[in-house]
């Protein structure tokens, strides 16, 4: 849930409209990122104790970072 509100949150930043009218509370940012933090870390934790081929936790090993950057373009110009 958190990581939907992050993304909501960043996506209405970006938008000409109401980016520049969007005040967050900082207190309530820094709440956001520490909470989306502190998940990826416990998830990366838990995972670690977990073999899978090909990851370290939740990290892969084989990922091909240029093959990511251009799914997650194509995405966004959806």
């Amino acid at each position: 849930m958190l990581d939907t509100l992050a993304h909501g949150l960043r996506e209405v930043k970006r938008k000409q409209l109401v980016g520049p009218c969007l005040q967050l509370d900082p207190f309530f940012e820094s709440l956001l990122r520490s909470r989306i933090s502190r998940r990826v870390l416990a998830e990366q934790h838990l995972q670690l104790g977990l073999r899978r081929p090909g990851y370290v936790g939740i990290l892969c090993t084989q990922l091909n970072v240029a093959e990511a950057v251009e799914f997650a373009a194509a995405k966004c110009r959806q």
